[in-house]
């Protein structure tokens, strides 16, 4: 991800039709002066091993980010219990 950073990320744990979900969300910003590809996310749990226990993708709303712009993400996992 040259020339963007991930900024002000809020995890926070919601019910959702009643499932315990994560949600993160947060921003992405394109530090550089060019149109940049906005690039999927991914959001893993990793266990005691290093091994990953779930993970979801964040699919971006718009394909790219413009020079020097923000735009926001969000991430959810839904709980396995």
């Amino acid at each position: 991800m040259e020339g963007l950073r991930l900024s002000q990320a809020q995890p926070t744990r919601v019910l959702k039709n009643s499932v315990m979900t994560l949600v993160v969300t947060g921003f992405v910003t394109n530090l550089t002066n060019i149109l940049k590809t906005n690039p999927e996310l991914r959001l893993m749990l990793i266990g005691e091993i290093n091994n990953i226990i779930q993970e979801a993708t964040a699919i971006p709303t718009s394909s790219t980010i413009g020079p020097n712009s923000t735009q926001p993400y969000r991430i959810e996992l839904q709980s396995l219990n």
